[in-house]
């Protein structure tokens, strides 16, 4: 895995089984191999931005069960949340593809983010 339990505990306080929260993990880390592979580079789990990546897609991931189980509410009789989950889990799936271009494109550019040159 490229992030812990204990990387999404710390990140969000969920009282998800330690068990649930490692398959949404790999979940996420799947869909990193997938999208480096799309790409023709391999995970390094020892980067920033891989681990950045599986973090943020297991948030989202995370987030994504809370609204399809019904475990997080928009609101309650005494407590109301005002943040758009949908919103919530498109921003983190958003920066976790900004890591993983980022990531992509050092490996294929020899570590240089290349461009276009306009003559």
């Amino acid at each position: 895995m490229y992030c812990t339990y204990t990387d999404i505990l710390a990140l969000s306080g969920t009282a998800l089984p330690q068990a649930t929260i490692e398959a949404l993990i790999v979940m996420a880390d799947r869909e990193v191999d997938s999208y480096c592979s799309m790409h023709g580079v391999s995970a390094s789990g020892s980067n920033a931005a891989i681990v950045s990546a599986s973090i943020n897609l297991s948030m989202g991931y995370l987030l994504t069960r809370y609204r399809m189980d019904g475990t997080k509410e928009a609101s309650t009789l005494e407590w109301s949340d005002k943040t758009p989950i949908d919103t919530a889990i498109e921003t983190y799936r958003k920066s976790a593809f900004s890591s993983l271009d980022t990531f992509i494109s050092q490996q294929t550019s020899g570590g240089f983010i290349a461009g276009i040159v306009n003559k």
